[in-house]
């Protein structure tokens, strides 16, 4: 079980729901937290590391990857152009020049 997985099961196992509050609000919650959580890590990295691109530019690549990740689960738009090549144009596109 994944950490985002164990930490939903473990919320709904140990919580209880009040009258406005659904556990899929409570899912959204955690998941809206564990998004930014994992963002902020990625933004710091990127600045630790000295790579190019700020927080505007991380954001982008994370809207990119999101949607690359919809696209390849439900029915990719182009089946037949490799993955690898995908992602080496978004970074290409996304970040500036070093």
């Amino acid at each position: 079980m994944g950490p985002l997985r164990a930490h939903l099961a473990q919320g709904a196992a140990t919580r209880s729901y009040s009258a406005n509050e659904t556990p899929e609000v409570r899912v959204t919650e955690v998941l809206g937290a564990w998004l930014r959580a994992g963002f902020a890590a990625d933004v710091e990295f990127n600045a630790a590391a000295g790579l190019p691109g700020d927080a505007r530019h991380i954001a982008l690549f994370h809207y990119a990857i999101d949607g690359l990740l919809l696209d390849r689960l439900t029915t990719p738009l182009m089946p037949d152009e490799s993955l690898d090549d995908i992602v080496d144009a978004l970074v290409d596109g996304l970040l500036p020049e070093a």
